[in-house]
């Protein structure tokens, strides 16, 4: 009997397992298309990643997103053709979209592991998503300050994305209000 149970509790994490990776594999791929679907501005291109981080961190969970975004970066580190741009590699992390790269870890995390703020879901994942938002910002335009100045990072890494952060916002949040 005992038997039994030991290979029932196996099969069951192997599927639960299996899910998982699915889940990740997904959530991965989203991302790199993300990336691929852009506008190449200068000195950062528009994209959907954030988009796509925000939608995997309050759909799949924590895990999903943390792992997934975790993998996307590891891939480019390792060379492959992830990121928007041709460019690959550890020098895309040194260059104009480093901080950008980097803050995706931290919406993913803010994202996912947020609670409950207000009781209506569409203000509480609008607040969640920017406040995560926020730290790409912070971090993706304070880096690029020492690269090309700050009022330059300002003018050319944050004026031309509010617009679409909060169109992104909005999206995931009605999303997410109409699950």
């Amino acid at each position: 009997m005992s038997a039994l149970v030991n290979n029932s509790t196996k099969i069951l994490n192997t599927t639960y397992s299996s899910s998982l990776l699915i889940r990740i594999l997904m959530a991965n791929a989203l991302l790199i298309l993300s990336a691929k679907i852009s506008i190449p501005f200068y000195p950062v291109p528009l994209s959907l990643q954030t988009l796509v981080i925000m939608g995997i961190a309050l759909f799949a969970g924590r895990k999903v997103a943390m792992i997934s975004t975790i993998a996307y970066l590891f891939e480019g580190v390792m060379g492959f053709p992830v990121f928007t741009s041709i460019e690959t590699g550890s020098a895309v992390f040194l260059g104009t979209r480093g901080g950008y790269l980097f803050g995706f870890l931290i919406l993913s995390y803010i994202c996912s592991t947020s609670k409950r703020i207000f009781e209506n879901e569409f203000l509480n994942s609008f607040v969640i998503q920017a406040f995560g938002l926020f730290f790409v910002y912070v971090l993706g335009v304070g880096y690029l300050a020492t690269l090309i100045g700050f009022a330059n990072a300002i003018q050319f890494g944050l004026i031309p994305f509010i617009f679409g952060a909060i169109c992104k916002i909005l999206l995931v949040s009605l999303a997410k209000n109409a699950y």
